[in-house]
């Protein structure tokens, strides 16, 4: 899997075309959010299987 922080760069990159920073900030921004959030749910969910 690739970190989301590489994800985010590699996002900004391919959209730094449009000349929008703030609406690819944001956008990268929710992407990383969205990545934290399902890591943080399968780890609490491989830790509840496990019990």
């Amino acid at each position: 899997m690739i970190a989301p922080l590489q994800l985010c760069l590699f996002v900004l990159i391919v959209l730094g075309g449009t000349g929008n920073i703030m609406k690819e900030m944001n956008f990268a921004r929710k992407w990383l959010t969205l990545l934290q959030k399902t890591y943080i749910l399968r780890v609490v969910y491989n830790e509840v299987g496990k019990t």
